[in-house]
């Protein structure tokens, strides 16, 4: 059965409004606390002196609102949030996104 093409939609962002999407605060608030997130502590072997460092894995690779992204739907309503306070303070809309 072939694939469905997923319905993409283009809306547009203020400066200030992308700057907050690309915050590492943003990043934490969305993958520190992701269930489709996994966490590997890391660990020491004394007899090879070797060292496994921690790792986290995620199916999204950390990028998120990607089709992969568990959190993808909750990441939309933060940008039409930050949509709708762009026109309440009148920041123009200059950077495009495509969802």
């Amino acid at each position: 059965m072939p694939k469905v093409a997923e319905k993409r939609r283009e809306v547009w962002v203020s400066r200030l409004a992308l700057d907050y999407l690309q915050s590492k605060d943003l990043e934490e608030a969305f993958c520190g606390d992701c269930p489709a997130n996994t966490h590997y502590e890391g660990y020491f072997n004394p007899a090879s002196g070797y060292a496994e460092p921690p790792d986290e894995e995620c199916p999204a690779d950390f990028e998120i609102g990607s089709r992969h992204c568990v959190m993808k739907q909750r990441f939309e309503e933060v940008i039409y949030t930050l949509i709708e306070l762009d026109r309440l303070v009148g920041l123009r809309p200059e950077v495009k996104l495509v969802l």
